[in-house]
């Protein structure tokens, strides 16, 4: 406290003296006196010094006028052009922004999208503010209360100047996500009068806040060069002076007597835990509103589930009830994010009408586990579920709710934030922590946790809503993907290869012996003119037509084959028998392109899911690949040798020349 009151009476010295910062504290002191030379040469020193500051602020200045204003505060992504679709209205609601996220899938662009720093699913103004589009692209921090827009020139998602979306109680915030325009629909009404608005102007828009930090920047120079002239005075001399003396004197004294403070600095005290406990909460009240979620979702992933995913299939499958129940106990976990951020103990149904328990919590639990985490060797076992279809099927698999969101509800209900979150708010935290937790678990360079948890997002609150609905749902869908559940994402060459051979080959290659032979029949052929197998076409340019024969001058169809076997659907599947006339000979063979072609090829003419001519090629090559590897695997022992596969480099030779070279007896 005699600290302050010297402060004080040193303020007062020095206001009624000629004090100056180059020389000492008051020309009071009963220290040495500075001869005329020394001050002479202080002086000097102390010209260098302001010298130096302000060469340090014009280079400051220099660099920031060379940087690209426009630019600064976009975050363009050349990915986003090919998405950006013009709709009639967006979402209103979480439930509604979910639906529209999982519909727009943007996560199936991150492997083509080089050089963007992140894809999100925006729905926002159009360039000239008449209607509203759908995009993915990186976010960006909109500033100032103003709506977003997507900019197809500068490709990146930008602020809209003039457009406010915070003239009403539910208006958007000062600043905010762009991912979050749903929650502040003011905007999207803002379309239908945009004529009158004030148009963006992404210079404006930058240069506005160019200016803010040019100026910041200034004053920071202008202070650090202060402290710094501050700093180097006060060590240019390392004598006791009498200022150091009283200084040391003081705090003495007060050690002794910290009971009686007087008046002054009492004053002074309380007015600066005062400042600083303003201060601290302005500084909560100015975080990200992510901040939170992602806290969360980081402590939740590295402190749980980057040791626990990695092994969970091994404590699932010491269990007794996955060695009774194995086609109906997915080795996967499942998170449950609630909006409602209420934490249950136990998981309960979602109370019905028919009061019919389906969630039931099993003695059994999963094997332990063990790891050690910042020194301490935790113990972990995870709760198994019983979850009764409505037909009296029962699955079992290991659920729970992120115990890190009960941080959330604290931080909401028992922080100073209580009374500025608003429900809106809340859910956006929440849905803030569930796409940060389902963009990490299901990050490929995460090999350890990769595709080992689903998050399951859901609204109790709605009418008619069964959580065990929502949870069978996704056990269904990931008890029949079964391993491929875990193939690479975007990989789709490897999920087209096997859907084809276990969807179509597996179901119509044991009739086609018998279909060739009564085909030879009917044409008065010899049973051995004709490979009994079917010729799988691969154009490497995945140029494929309607049939074989359009394909190449010298392939002529001769006739189209009913199937006699009959797939699940109850589906008549049928086979080409084609002709070939090359040098003087004519052959007979059964082919087609393979239906998972048309799809890569459809994936590039849309030009919607981003595939490159490129990644179109590759794809080919891997289907071709991966299609070599299902006819090897032993579930299709008994057709593979029915399949011949035919890579046609179409862009060099002709597929009647790859043909002859395969076909060894012609009919004539």
């Amino acid at each position: 406290m005699k600290i302050l009151t010297y402060f004080q009476e040193k303020q007062q010295q020095h206001s009624s003296t000629n004090f100056r910062i180059p020389k000492t504290f008051s020309s009071r002191t009963t220290g040495p006196i500075l001869e005329d030379s020394e001050v002479g040469c202080i002086k000097r020193t102390d010209m260098i010094a302001e010298r130096s500051m302000f060469i340090n602020i014009f280079f400051i200045l220099k660099l920031l006028s060379q940087m690209t204003v426009i630019h600064m505060f976009t975050r363009p992504c050349n990915i986003s052009l090919q998405t950006v679709q013009a709709v009639p209205g967006c979402p209103d609601s979480l439930t509604s922004y979910q639906v529209a996220v999982k519909r727009k899938n943007c996560t199936a662009f991150l492997p083509i999208a080089a050089g963007c720093e992140s894809l999100f699913y925006h729905c926002v103004l159009s360039d000239d503010n008449t209607h509203l589009v759908e995009v993915c692209a990186p976010t960006l921090n909109i500033i100032g209360r103003v709506c977003a827009k997507f900019d197809t020139k500068l490709k990146s998602i930008i602020r809209v100047d003039g457009l406010s979306c915070g003239n009403t109680t539910d208006g958007c915030p000062y600043s905010y996500e762009s991912t979050k325009t749903y929650l502040y629909p003011e905007c999207y009404s803002k379309q239908t009068n945009s004529t009158t608005d004030k148009p963006q102007s992404a210079l404006s828009t930058a240069a506005l806040v160019v200016l803010t930090i040019v100026s910041t920047t200034l004053v920071c120079a202008v202070a650090g060069g202060v402290v710094i002239f501050y700093v180097w005075k006060r060590q240019k001399g390392r004598g006791r002076t009498t200022e150091e003396s009283e200084m040391e004197r003081l705090t003495t004294q007060a050690e002794g007597n910290t009971d009686t403070p007087n008046e002054g600095s009492s004053l002074l005290v309380e007015q600066s835990e005062s400042n600083a406990v303003h201060t601290s909460t302005n500084e909560i009240h100015t975080l990200p509103c992510g901040s939170i979620a992602q806290a969360q979702v980081w402590s939740h992933y590295t402190g749980f589930l980057r040791y626990v995913l990695p092994n969970i299939h091994l404590m699932i499958e010491g269990t007794q009830l996955y060695q009774s129940n194995k086609n109906r106990f997915p080795l996967l976990m499942y998170e449950l994010v609630p909006e409602n951020c209420e934490l249950p103990p136990v998981i309960q149904d979602i109370p019905s009408d028919n009061n019919v328990k389906r969630i039931t919590l099993m003695d059994e639990t999963t094997c332990e586990h063990r790891y050690i985490h910042a020194g301490n060797t935790r113990k972990v076992t995870m709760p198994i579920y019983r979850i009764t279809d409505r037909d009296g099927t029962e699955y079992f698999c290991v659920l729970e709710i992120p115990a890190v969101l009960s941080g959330i509800k604290k931080i909401i209900t028992e922080t100073p934030l209580a009374q500025r979150l608003q429900e809106k708010e809340i859910k956006m935290h929440v849905t803030e922590f569930y796409y940060a937790l389902a963009g990490l678990l299901n990050h490929p360079k995460l090999n350890s946790t990769f595709n080992k948890a689903r998050v399951i997002s859901y609204n109790g609150d709605q009418d008619g809503f069964v959580l065990a609905d929502e949870i069978l749902k996704a056990i269904k869908q990931d008890l029949i993907s079964g391993d491929m559940f875990f193939l690479p994402a975007g990989d789709v060459a490897s999920v087209l290869a096997w859907t084809y051979s276990v969807n179509y080959l597996t179901n119509v290659m044991s009739g086609l012996t018998e279909v060739i032979t009564e085909t030879l029949e009917g044409l008065n052929q010899p049973n051995d003119s004709c490979p009994k197998k079917l010729f799988l076409i691969i154009p490497k340019s995945c140029d494929i037509r309607k049939s074989v024969a359009d394909k190449d001058d010298k392939i002529k169809e001769v006739k189209t084959m009913h199937a006699t076997h009959y797939g699940t659907s109850k589906r008549s599947y049928t086979f080409d028998m084609y002709k070939l006339r090359y040098e003087g000979k004519e052959y007979l063979f059964v082919g087609q392109f393979p239906a998972p072609l048309a799809c890569i090829k459809g994936m590039y003419d849309l030009k919607v899911a981003g595939m490159t001519l490129e990644e179109m090629t590759s794809q080919v090559k891997k289907f071709c690949q991966e299609i070599k590897s299902v006819l090897q695997h032993g579930n299709s022992a008994h057709f593979s040798s029915q399949c011949e596969i035919i890579f046609d480099d179409d862009t060099t030779t002709s597929l009647s020349d790859e043909m002859a070279r395969r076909l060894k007896n012609p009919i004539g």
